[in-house]
């Protein structure tokens, strides 16, 4: 595949190392979708992570992919730079999932908060409360770093 979008080098490419999974849609929004796959490292055993594929709904011409890929870097240039035990890190790239690169995350089973809370009904008032202060310390963290979340939703908790 031709890399006519080309991600720093500072995130590592995975392309060839992640294999799509059964149930290639977890998780979707608007604006992207979450594929369940296996990160197949060399040298140790397989993980599970989550490929971030950046929705372009029928590109018309080059700008469509291009005002995305804009967007894709953006995000890149924020994510690489955040280090908190609160927010999870890129772990690298991959291209073939979109029509632009796609991000790889840790795969978080428990979905999102939402689907944790639904999962998880019997949460005391301690344990939810514990929730509470792990989400105010990654927002803090990010406003500290002047970094403004935009599109802040449950979904984002994981």
């Amino acid at each position: 595949m031709s890399k006519v979008f080309e991600i720093p080098t500072c995130i590592p490419d995975l392309t060839h190392h992640i294999v799509k999974g059964e149930h290639p849609e977890a998780a979707n929004s608007h604006k992207y979708h979450i594929s369940k796959c296996t990160w197949d490292r060399p040298n140790h055993s397989p993980i599970t992570v989550a490929v971030k594929v950046i929705r372009v709904l029928q590109p018309k011409n080059v700008l469509d992919l291009t005002e995305r890929y804009d967007e894709l870097l953006q995000e890149i240039r924020v994510w690489g730079r955040l280090q908190n035990e609160h927010v999870l890190p890129v772990l690298g790239h991959v291209y073939g999932h979109g029509h632009l690169p796609s991000l790889v995350f840790p795969w978080m089973e428990n979905g999102s908060l939402t689907n944790f809370l639904r999962e998880h009904e019997t949460l005391d008032r301690g344990e939810r409360f514990r929730l509470l202060q792990d989400i105010a310390s990654a927002l803090q963290y990010l406003h500290i770093i002047a970094v403004v979340h935009g599109d802040l939703t449950e979904q984002h908790f994981g």
